[in-house]
């Protein structure tokens, strides 16, 4: 999501336990563009890293679960990440997103069937190494409602406190 969308030539190699990305990101809120200092922590999807995942989750704003659309057994591991992510972090579901990564051969025949409770996210469809600016830009639409339900959320505290 960020300009390594551009190298897609490089060999898949899966995480070890987290690695964090900083990076800045041009999203529209409150309808102008804001410059977001995104810090993405990639985790590693293996339930050997299971312990970490709390403080991992700890302070999350946002959640995204990426998965291979062509791996019937993703959509099981799919949804015991959200249940975990999501008891663990907190974030409502108006802040996470699925970003379902396809290669540029798999068909929508090959697609995963994603369980019911994933129905409601918002789904980003990628196939790296094609298609970086529509990935990006469908991610900064994500972040730029996200920024906009935490915008929200703060409000309703502050107006809460005033009035009690």
């Amino acid at each position: 999501m960020s300009d390594a969308v551009e190298q897609g030539n490089i060999e898949y190699r899966p995480t070890k336990g987290v690695r964090i990305l900083e990076y800045d990101l041009m999203a529209k809120h409150d309808t102008k563009m804001t410059k977001v200092e995104l810090q993405l922590w990639d985790t590693s999807g293996s339930k050997r890293y299971q312990n970490c995942w709390p403080v991992i989750f700890k302070g999350a704003h946002g959640l995204v679960l990426v998965y291979n659309a062509d791996q019937p057994n993703h959509a099981n591991e799919l949804e015991e990440w959200y249940e975990t992510a999501i008891s663990q972090s907190l974030v409502k579901d108006s802040n996470c997103c699925l970003m379902q990564h396809a290669l540029p051969q798999t068909t929508d025949k090959n697609n995963v069937d994603l369980p019911q409770k994933l129905s409601n996210l918002t789904i980003i469809k990628s196939r790296l190494p094609s298609h970086g600016d529509s990935l990006r830009e469908a991610f900064s639409k994500f972040v730029g409602r996200l920024l906009s339900n935490l915008s929200e959320a703060t409000e309703q505290e502050e107006l809460t406190i005033i009035n009690s």
